[in-house]
């Protein structure tokens, strides 16, 4: 019974495989700030929508270190290259 039981429970309980997880992206969207002006889901607040945004990863870098309007600049020593292309990606 207590196999019947284990069997079950490893079936019916939900999983998510690597594919499914978030990548470092997500983790990064929220440590590096993007989260306070652009929103839990990327779909803008204080800051515009960035969810599938039409920039390039050159553009969203060079919109990250040179921004216009009032967001603060990103500098390499804070968000470097390879992380705003993961935050890009997600």
């Amino acid at each position: 019974m207590l196999l019947w039981l284990v069997a079950a429970l490893v079936l019916l309980c939900p999983t998510t495989s690597p594919a499914q997880r978030p990548g470092p992206g997500a983790e990064l969207y929220i440590a590096k700030g993007c989260l306070g002006c652009h929103g839990a889901s990327g779909r803008g607040g204080v800051g515009p929508p960035l969810a599938v945004t039409k920039l390039t990863v050159d553009a969203f870098v060079g919109q990250l270190r040179h921004p216009r309007g009032i967001m603060p600049p990103f500098h390499a020593r804070i968000v470097n290259d390879a992380e705003a292309q993961a935050i890009h990606a997600y």
